[in-house]
């Protein structure tokens, strides 16, 4: 298959040119296509979940918390099924190289599919229909039908490994993926589009590891993780893959910092809130040690999984105000990859578990009776601070007002 640039009103008549090419016409040109341009396209052949008895898991509840004794390299949440997906890698002690659906409610297996290589990363669409699956063990990526369920075989990507993988707003086949170089690599590799399982012509202008979307289409916010550059981007997409890369306000620093978008903001794991359409800092949360962040517009909540702290902070969106906490055992080894359950939970992997939190264990206030806030930055606070200040420096204010 060979995907072609947009061009006005093709014609038809395709022809063969000799044994090397194929022809065609549009509206004020004839068009040759070399055939070594094409790319295969592997034949899907999709696998059902694994026979036999589901494997028992143990699941406990100590106060509340539930804990999954499955080791995952990533989770996400379907709210049409009520079921959490876990990517279970090569090492898992159980049910390894697997996609496994688990019952959010008791934390039981429902069904598990045999993964290929090394599943490292999940993207879920917003229909619920498709679930992407990115190997560390493989140079490619797959679909599961969540219909069935069913699993595609090996799509293979045209560089590296999959790093990251996003759905496209709107759209269950429309992907971008962010590679490395080698498995379990952090040298960045690029930034491709991928529809329906093939890869576009055009990758990103852009040298980014952390990808996020939010509800506008077409659009990819990226950031650069990788670098003291720290450079964020608003990424352009068409049918030819990414067409402009748009570098925002630098307001956003450090290594192994992830981002998700909601509403108009970008929210950074380390505690950074952004406008998305500019990048302009407008506030912090004083989140310190964070390595991972959701948040749910709705509740006005803001939440971060403190690793070295054992801890789940939330934070109010408006007034950037720490509204709540819950301290977790101090055995529990956090990893990160932390998602909404719906309103009424938060999930995360840990090592050998996957840990569900339901809201209602968060305690009002900061820990220590601390009343910690990380206000809005005004206007006026703005203007004078250059972008290598806000680098620098997080404007922080605490039991005070600006």
């Amino acid at each position: 298959m060979l995907v072609l640039p947009k061009m006005q009103n093709i014609r038809g008549g395709l022809v063969l040119a000799g044994s090397t090419g194929l022809a065609f016409r549009t509206g004020s040109e004839i068009v040759f296509a070399p055939l070594n341009l094409m790319k295969e396209v592997a034949i899907v052949k999709e696998t059902g979940p694994t026979k036999g008895p589901l494997p028992a898991v143990q699941v406990s509840n100590p106060n509340g918390l539930m804990t999954i004794g499955l080791e995952a390299n990533a989770i996400v949440y379907d709210a049409s099924r009520d079921q959490l997906y876990a990517a279970l890698g090569s090492t898992a002690p159980k049910l390894a190289n697997t996609i496994t659906a688990l019952d959010a409610k008791t934390g039981q297996v429902v069904w598990s599919l045999n993964a290929g290589s090394d599943p490292k990363t999940l993207a879920l669409s917003g229909d619920g229909k498709l679930l992407w699956v990115g190997l560390d063990g493989a140079g490619a990526i797959q679909r599961v039908d969540l219909s069935k369920p069913a699993i595609s075989s090996l799509i293979p990507l045209d560089q590296g490994f999959a790093e990251k993988i996003i759905v496209m707003p709107g759209t269950n086949d429309l992907i971008a993926v962010v590679t490395t170089d080698k498995a379990g690599g952090t040298r960045i590799g690029g930034v491709y589009l991928y529809s329906d399982g093939l890869a576009l012509p055009n990758q990103a202008k852009a040298r980014v590891r952390r990808i996020a979307v939010g509800t506008e289409p077409g659009v990819v916010y990226g950031y650069n993780d990788e670098s003291t550059g720290f450079e964020l981007f608003r990424l352009l997409t068409d049918e030819t893959g990414f067409r402009e890369a748009q570098q925002l306000k630098r307001s956003i620093d450090g290594f192994r910092v992830d981002i998700v978008v909601a509403g108009d903001r970008i929210y950074s794991s380390n505690g950074a809130v952004v406008e998305a359409a500019t990048g302009q800092l407008v506030g912090t949360n004083k989140a310190e040690g964070s390595v991972a962040v959701a948040v749910n517009p709705a509740a006005n909540a803001a939440y971060y999984l403190l690793a070295k702290q054992h801890r789940l902070e939330a934070y109010t969106t408006d007034t950037f105000v720490r509204s709540a906490f819950l301290d977790l055992p101090k055995a529990t080894e956090v990893r990160g990859s932390l998602v909404l359950v719906g309103d009424s939970a938060l999930a995360f992997c840990a090592k050998k578990q996957i840990v569900v939190a339901p809201l209602k264990l968060l305690k009002a206030g900061a820990p220590g009776g601390k009343d910690a806030k990380s206000k809005l930055l005004t206007s006026a606070a703005l203007e004078w601070r250059t972008p290598w200040v806000i680098w620098e420096r997080w404007v922080r204010v605490e039991n005070s007002a600006l």
